[in-house]
């Protein structure tokens, strides 16, 4: 198997923020500790709240798509968006934010 890196650049206010990793959300994750201490959110499903990763997306799709958090209840698989989509600011949250709450769903 041929070992994949993703770059994800983010330029904000003339300065560019680097995250480097073998995916895609991992690259992008590396990125927003860079700029989200300084305030700045950025406005893609892969920031958002309602929008979790899983291991299964992460190998087959390299972490360019996530999975829509689907109502309590819900018996099957959740619609998957793609991580760089835009994504409404209602539904921002930062790295910590979005861990917690993946952390809290059952």
């Amino acid at each position: 198997a041929m070992d994949k890196t993703f770059t994800v650049s983010v330029t904000i206010c003339e300065r560019t923020y680097d995250g480097v990793s073998f995916d895609a959300f991992d690259a992008l994750e590396k990125a927003r500790g860079q700029f989200e201490p300084l305030g700045w959110l950025l406005g893609i499903e892969g920031c958002a709240l309602r929008c979790r990763m899983s291991g299964m997306l992460r190998d087959m799709r390299d972490g360019m798509f996530m999975y829509v958090s689907a109502p309590a209840g819900a018996t099957e698989l959740p619609d998957t968006v793609s991580t760089f989509a835009p994504a409404p600011l209602a539904d921002l949250a930062t790295v910590a934010a979005q861990r917690a709450a993946w952390l809290a769903a059952p």
